[in-house]
């Protein structure tokens, strides 16, 4: 369970994922995004079934994989043995069951972890999705202040060809 917890808060903080975005996560998604680099979820905000990618650098998955090659598959094995699952479901994040976890399961842990480290402020999931993307903009923001504008460029050779 505290592996399970570790993978969904990475997941949290690198994908900027919703909490009903994240339980429908799969072995299968994890191990495509090794070979793309990129990170396909299902977009909650839809009518209908639409995904997104979302670019993740393989640093951030490899913790995950360690995860689904160990404690997840530990915990399958042992309810397939007990003839408590029939089958691995194929979701990455499971309950001690075998079920794919709940969006409620993601906030009670969020929200569990935030007092443990002794965070007396409002914690949930969705802070995570306002951190990505505060990340993702102000990347943008450092990148794009690095390019010399068009324009600027040619002023500044005008001035100094007329030096």
């Amino acid at each position: 369970m505290r592996k399970r917890r570790q993978n969904t808060l990475r997941l949290l903080e690198a994908t900027g994922g919703r909490r009903i975005e994240l339980p429908n996560l799969t072995i299968e998604d994890i191990e495509r995004a090794h070979k793309t680099g990129k990170l396909t979820l299902w977009t909650a905000k839809q009518n209908s079934y639409k995904t997104r990618e979302i670019p993740i650098h393989r640093g951030w998955l490899e913790p995950i994989s360690i995860f689904m090659d160990t404690h997840r598959r530990r915990l399958v094995k042992g309810l397939l043995e007990e003839s408590i699952i029939e089958k691995d479901s194929g979701y990455l994040l499971l309950s001690s069951k075998g079920e794919k976890i709940s969006e409620e399961t993601i906030t009670r842990e969020v929200n569990k972890l935030a007092k443990i480290a002794g965070i007396n402020e409002k914690a949930c999931p969705h802070m995570f999705r306002h951190r990505f993307i505060t990340i993702q903009v102000a990347t943008r923001l450092k990148e794009y202040g690095k390019q010399e504008l068009a324009i600027w460029a040619e002023a500044h050779r005008a001035r100094r060809h007329r030096e």
